[in-house]
């Protein structure tokens, strides 16, 4: 559908509203001049959503900015990278309900002859916007998803949060910066944790930030060193591709840094850390165990903290512990506050009844009857092509 808008200079241009995509779809790519935005709709109008094959990135960057829940994981710099690691493309749905303009960033791709929308890496993702939503519009936006096959990990930071289908319940640990003591910013820390990062300091341990492509590549060396030392309780492994790009794209810009502890001339350890914001969240990390004993882990997360607070963020955000009761006890230990949110998954159609037999016969593997055992790994077997998400988003 078309509409003529009058700009600035009175001069009549066209611009495209396309209805949500039926199954099998695909939208349309639209671009919006600067003094061509097409008008707010009024209060109770319906929701118009502008699927796009590739997002019209400075209106996505505006809202990025505008809206101060907003995390690293929903601006167009990580999607770039999501995209060229699952070979999916960018979906930013662009929503305007009532007076306010909303872009829900996701990732989508085909599969069984259908459009999948999903949070990439597993990870946030929620409307920006740079104001609070009324109740009615963020219904009016769910009436809309409603219609897709979504999988949706929300953000716990959003102002503006959202289910669609079967709620989650999720946890993750943050430090609430604006509480800490700049001047003892282990204050809330366990007596262990601080000792560790006398330790390190006695020891000798230096911790700065990668500035070379051979750091990198050390990085990367020590993810491997964990991966081998999880073996099968690793979630997701991710290919070396996906490090050097995340170099190539954002080594130059303040979004991420790199932390590295360095104890006689060699690294040992480090985290990845990406910053929008008010938020700064260590995504990944990686450690040689031998340096374990030095509190490299425990000097990092200090020198992150305190280079945060410097730079004036207010979360500190150590993420979930994907339900093992180990690592969120260790992540206590820091001084961090609970904080749950409800991430959703939602099927439409034939995939939809397929999707919940599948959730069936896991179920029944789960109970004492070797019959039903093998009765449920036939059928999960049959329909193990349809789309999972696990941490590391769809596989």
């Amino acid at each position: 559908m078309s509409s003529e808008v009058a700009s600035p200079r009175g001069t009549r241009r066209m611009w495209s509203r396309v209805e949500a995509p039926a199954r099998g779809e695909r939208g349309r790519t639209l671009s919006f001049p600067d003094e061509l935005r097409p008008p707010p709709h009024g209060a109770g109008a319906p929701i118009v959503v502008i699927a796009m094959e590739r997002c019209p990135e400075e209106l996505w960057e505006r809202l990025c900015r505008a809206d101060p829940t907003c995390t690293f994981y929903q601006t167009p710099a990580w999607h770039r990278i999501a995209a060229r690691h699952y070979r999916t493309e960018s979906a930013p749905l662009l929503f305007r309900p009532g007076r306010a303009t909303v872009c829900l960033p996701l990732q989508r791709k085909r599969v069984w002859g259908a459009e999948r929308y999903f949070s990439p890496f597993g990870t946030y993702t929620a409307p920006i916007c740079a104001s609070k939503l009324r109740q009615e519009e963020i219904a009016s936006i769910v009436g809309e998803l409603a219609r897709l096959n979504l999988h949706l990990v929300s953000s716990p930071f959003t102002q503006n949060p959202i289910v669609v289908g079967e709620p989650t319940i999720s946890t993750v640990q943050v430090i609430d910066l604006e509480s800490l003591d700049p001047e003892n910013p282990m204050r809330d820390w366990d007596e262990g944790q601080r000792r560790r990062v006398r330790v390190a300091r006695r020891k000798g341990v230096v911790v700065r930030t990668a500035e070379t492509r051979a750091e990198w590549d050390r990085y990367y060396e020590l993810y491997r060193l964990s991966l081998e030392r999880w073996g099968g309780r690793a979630t997701v492994a991710y290919p070396r591709a996906l490090f050097d790009d995340i170099r190539a794209s954002l080594s130059d810009q303040p979004c991420i840094r790199l932390w590295v502890a360095e104890h006689g001339g060699e690294i040992g350890a480090g985290y990845l850390a990406f910053y929008h914001n008010q938020h700064v969240v260590p995504w990944h990390g990686a450690a040689d165990a031998r340096f374990f004993r030095l509190g490299v882990t425990q000097l990092l997360f200090l020198a992150q903290i305190t280079d945060a607070l410097r730079r004036g963020y207010s979360v500190f955000d150590l993420t979930g512990s994907s339900g093992l009761h180990g690592v969120e006890s260790f992540k206590s230990r820091f001084g961090t506050r609970s904080v749950e949110f409800a991430s959703s998954v939602h099927w439409t159609g034939p995939l939809g009844v397929l999707a919940r037999c599948r959730d069936w016969a896991r179920a029944r593997l789960r109970g004492p009857s070797s019959v039903s055992r093998c009765l449920g790994l036939s059928l999960t077997s049959a329909l193990v092509a349809i789309p999972t998400w696990t941490a590391g988003g769809l596989i």
